[in-house]
């Protein structure tokens, strides 16, 4: 089982809603769960079985470490989220799956892990250039099929026509993506998930690789990450860039830096005197010389912190 084959039909929205229900109700029966948000009588009529969507979603929720089943079947919320209202549910919920999801101690040694395939597509795709994405899964040269193909043509394959709108779905919702309104279709920016790992650190000046570093520990599917490894070491030689200690950041990494510095809430500096090795260079759009960081200083917010 996983969520982009069996539990394909989970999406962020029908986790957020099933999960709220939980959190209201409190320990429930798992089968009075389903009964109570699927009742039966809404599926009379169907020639074929219905999508199983609430069994599925519980099944995502514990694969999640977001809910417990006990001894007795009934399904529990984690205490982490016992009396949490709607819209602290919203708030919190999106940072929750993601730390549980994409967090490297996650990632590492979780061949079976059903939520694999997600991770590796969401690693897949923000390897891909950032400057120029995929805006669709097929028809044209730059479509993400044709893509996946000229650097794995041998597979995995990691998204196809039906798992791309998940894949996403799924990116915008966990930060690592937004929507470009030109072209209305997700672009690999992970600019608001970074922000929120940066709000979490001691104000003050990092070494660029060790900023790097942390970021990939909590986000095992960016530069330096558990999962993007993966994926990048599995693609045909100059296909993708790999993170083999190269200093030169991907453009998704990179676009996202550049708009935490425009945000007012990390600064990127350079040294004179700083050793060549602890630099990094920032992949800018074409036209645009790379840049060159050292340090990474995030800075005091208004609250203080």
């Amino acid at each position: 089982m996983a969520l982009l084959s069996s539990h394909l039909q989970v999406r962020p929205g029908l986790l957020h809603c099933v999960l709220e229900a939980v959190v209201v109700l409190g320990r429930s029966p798992r089968q009075n769960l389903i009964d109570y948000l699927q009742p039966g009588i809404l599926i009379e009529g169907h020639d074929s079985d219905p999508p199983n969507v609430v069994p599925m979603a519980l099944d995502a929720l514990e694969w999640l470490n977001l809910v417990d089943l006990d001894a007795n079947e009934c399904v529990v919320p984690i205490a982490e989220l016992d009396g949490l209202s709607s819209h602290e549910l919203n708030g919190r919920l999106p940072g929750m799956i993601r730390r549980n999801m994409l967090h490297s101690e996650q990632i590492k040694n979780a061949d079976d892990s059903p939520c694999r395939d997600l991770v590796d597509a969401l690693a897949w795709w923000l390897a891909q250039d950032a400057w120029d994405p995929p805006l669709t899964y097929g028809k044209g040269g730059q479509s993400a099929e044709r893509r996946q193909q000229q650097q794995f043509p041998n597979g995995p394959e990691y998204v196809n026509a039906t798992k791309w709108p998940v894949v996403l779905q799924w990116a915008v919702y966990l930060g690592l993506g937004e929507v470009d309104p030109g072209v209305e279709v997700a672009i690999p920016d992970p600019t608001r998930a970074i922000s929120q790992i940066a709000a979490e650190l001691t104000v003050g000046p990092y070494a660029a690789p060790e900023f790097v570093k942390r970021v990939a520990s909590e986000l095992g599917v960016v530069d330096g990450g558990v999962a993007r490894k993966r994926v990048t070491h599995s693609a045909v030689v100059g296909q993708l860039r790999r993170d083999d200690g190269t200093e030169v950041l991907s453009s998704s990494l990179s676009l996202a830096l550049k708009r935490l510095e425009r945000l007012g809430l990390i600064d990127l500096a350079v040294e004179a005197d700083t050793e060549q090795n602890v630099r990094l260079e920032l992949t800018l759009p074409p036209g645009q010389a790379n840049q060159v960081v050292d340090r990474i200083n995030i800075i005091v917010r208004e609250n203080g912190n």
